[in-house]
């Protein structure tokens, strides 16, 4: 009589139904560890186990584990601390770090140090550093200040504790692993810009006014809403600055507000111009901001800049009452051809130079006058002809 196969199920079989109870519950009193039962079935499942009592907590159980002799599947004591970095198991971890986790080692590929900062874990970092680890250690091209750059509390500690805000690359695209005060111009409040720039962080190193230019507003959560932008003129970033600093290179945008226009920002791109940006500049890739914005299908913006087709740009006349006078005197002696262009242009600066902020209210009561006498001499000048 041939027997029933389920009648007696074979060992890895048992163990499929018992281990998840034991990963569950641990132990019974008196019994071997459950690694055993790993070990008997699979060596390669055996570090299961740690990982398995780091998620649930059970600190008796990883104490019994790294303390038994018989247990020791390749690179636990690491892959148990990575897993309580990402359950936030504070004790946890620091019983693995007692028992010799090694922060340096990769597993795979990633230093098991870098996790605290990967998972934005302030209180394992802080842990991590009292047990040797280097806030200014580099994984994937970034360091702790840049994976906390949107958390002022872990920035203000980081900077405390020696973090370095000059490490990180220049880059002319919008990434997440550029220079801190790129990020921070892109992502994070003018709290912790200020904070960076307190510490030595070096702007001419970045591309910082680029990046806000191209940053969203989001108020609520403290970003980016152009106060970055007034702080970096305030500190005498070039508005016009291009973004490859002179030094030709493949995929660059130009100066900030192209890469206003680029990411769509209509609130970036009128205060730079409010500002005095160049609107006339030329991107390396040719073209002026109006005709990108164009090509780029940004309406709104292009719109906007179209309304300013008529305004002349700083230097082409002179912001001062003299020249007002003069040519309001040139007009009275009928001395001069009039060209209403000039009339417009005139009137279209006096609009700039509001808008700038650039003429107080005396002088723009008088070219107001003057403007008025302007007309009327073109009316009459048309009446005759």
């Amino acid at each position: 009589m041939e027997e029933d196969p389920d009648k007696y199920p074979s060992l890895d079989r048992a163990l499929e139904e018992i281990v998840p109870a034991v990963e569950a519950y641990g132990m019974p009193d008196g019994y071997p560890p459950a690694t055993s039962m790993y070990i008997a079935s699979d060596p390669v499942r055996a570090v299961d186990a740690i990982l398995n009592a780091v998620r649930t907590g059970n600190l008796a159980q990883v104490t019994g584990l790294v303390a038994d002799a018989s247990y020791s599947p390749d690179d636990y004591l690491e892959k148990a601390l990575i897993a309580a970095v990402k359950a936030d198991k504070l004790e946890i971890g620091r019983c693995l770090l007692d028992h010799g986790a090694n922060m340096k080692k990769r597993v795979p590929r990633i230093m098991t140090g870098s996790y605290a900062a990967m998972s934005k874990s302030l209180p394992f970092l802080k842990l991590f550093v009292k047990y040797g680890w280097d806030v200014n250690s580099v994984e994937l091209s970034c360091t702790a200040l840049h994976y906390f750059i949107q958390d002022c509390e872990a920035v203000t500690w980081l900077l405390a504790q020696k973090a370095n805000p000059n490490l990180g690359t220049v880059e002319t695209g919008i990434v997440r692993d550029g220079h801190l005060l790129d990020m921070v111009a892109l992502y994070g409040s003018l709290e912790i810009f200020d904070k960076l720039i307190a510490y030595g962080a070096r702007l001419e190193d970045s591309l910082a006014l680029h990046h806000a230019a191209a940053a969203a507003a989001n108020r609520s959560l403290g970003y980016n809403d152009t106060r970055i932008m007034a702080r970096l003129l305030e500190l005498g970033v070039d508005i016009n600055e291009p973004d490859n600093k002179g030094k030709p290179k493949n995929g660059s945008l130009g100066a900030p507000i192209f890469w206003a226009i680029r990411e769509n920002r209509i609130s970036n791109t009128k205060f730079l111009v409010g500002k005095g940006v160049n609107v006339t500049v030329k991107a390396p890739c040719g073209g002026k901001p109006i005709e990108l914005a164009r090509k780029w299908g940004r309406t709104e913006i292009a719109e906007y800049l179209e309304s300013l087709s008529v305004l002349p740009q700083p230097g082409e006349f002179k912001a001062d009452a003299q020249r007002q006078g003069a040519m309001a005197q040139a007009l009275r002696d009928s001395q001069v051809e009039l060209d209403p262009w000039d009339v417009s242009r005139q009137t279209a600066y006096e609009v700039q130079l509001s808008l700038l902020g650039q003429q107080n209210k005396a002088k723009m009561h008088s070219a107001r006058k003057e403007q008025h006498y302007m007309r009327e001499v073109v009316e009459s000048k048309d009446e005759i002809s």
